[in-house]
């Protein structure tokens, strides 16, 4: 659920100005190593629910070996605090030295998109994940995905099996719920599962539930402008006297080879 901080500068953009296409921030980026080749790509997350807002959406690139989240698995601490509360914060701190993360500052509200510029480094994969607010613990996002070229990925939404899904006003901290930081915990922790959406069993009506896929990650390489210095430099213009008289001697010599002893009685007066 939104930390007070997020609700402040997240939740307070809702009524004021609805989504703002905000910059990014690329944070924890690890040492890339010198024959590694860092490619820029555009990454446009797109909210397909009718009534869900996403909390401002995180993307990751990393090393294969490394797991976000994943389905199945155990969601970590700052995973959790995604899930919950949409803030970022506790889930970049884990990364922080392991991966670029690049994030959104503003929410992403229902039928907009919103795009991050990122890099990624060859042999890396991309992950990402974003909160549904209207929900205990539900989020979506992409598990270590293979970037090359450009792809559309449709993803579900997400149980992260840290939170018991009351759908009580007083747990759930999107608007108009606004409720605490997170309910009540689960225990033990369940494992990252498909999200079965929202029953209407308490406050939280089944106006906000969804059907799958919930959002769109459309994934699209960038071509590097020219490198202007590899060209080599254009010759000067032998005929475009830099001085009076074309040097600072005033010799009105020019090293031109189209007027040459063949041809120079064939000049005529231009004026």
């Amino acid at each position: 659920m939104f930390s007070k901080r997020v609700m402040t500068t997240g939740l307070g953009v809702f009524s004021m100005l609805g989504l703002l296409v905000a910059p990014y921030a690329t944070l924890g980026a690890p040492k890339a190593s010198a024959q590694a080749a860092v490619k820029p790509y555009k990454v446009t997350i797109t909210n397909l629910t009718d009534k869900q807002v996403f909390s401002p959406p995180l993307i990751a690139t990393h090393s294969s070996s490394l797991h976000v989240w994943q389905l199945g698995g155990i969601a970590s601490e700052g995973m959790r605090i995604v899930a919950e509360e949409g803030d970022n914060m506790k889930l970049i701190e884990e990364l922080k030295g392991k991966a670029q993360v690049f994030t959104a500052d503003t929410p992403l509200m229902p039928g907009k998109s919103v795009t991050l510029n990122i890099t990624v480094r060859d042999g890396d994969v991309l992950s990402a994940a974003t909160m549904l607010v209207q929900t205990n613990d539900a989020f979506t996002g992409l598990d270590s995905i293979s970037v090359s070229g450009s792809v559309d990925k449709e993803t579900a939404a997400y149980d992260a099996g840290t939170e018991d899904n009351t759908e009580l006003a007083a747990d759930v901290p999107g608007p108009p719920f606004d409720g605490h930081m997170h309910g009540p915990q689960t225990n033990p922790r369940q494992p990252i599962s498909l999200h079965q959406g929202i029953s209407g069993k308490a406050d939280v009506g089944t106006q906000f539930n969804w059907s799958n896929p919930v959002a769109r990650y459309s994934i699209q390489a960038v071509e590097p402008p020219p490198n202007s210095s590899s060209q080599p430099p254009a010759a000067p213009d032998k005929l475009d006297w830099p001085y009076y008289g074309n040097d600072l001697g005033g010799m009105r010599y020019v090293d031109t080879d189209q007027i040459n002893p063949s041809n120079v009685a064939q000049l005529k007066p231009a004026w």
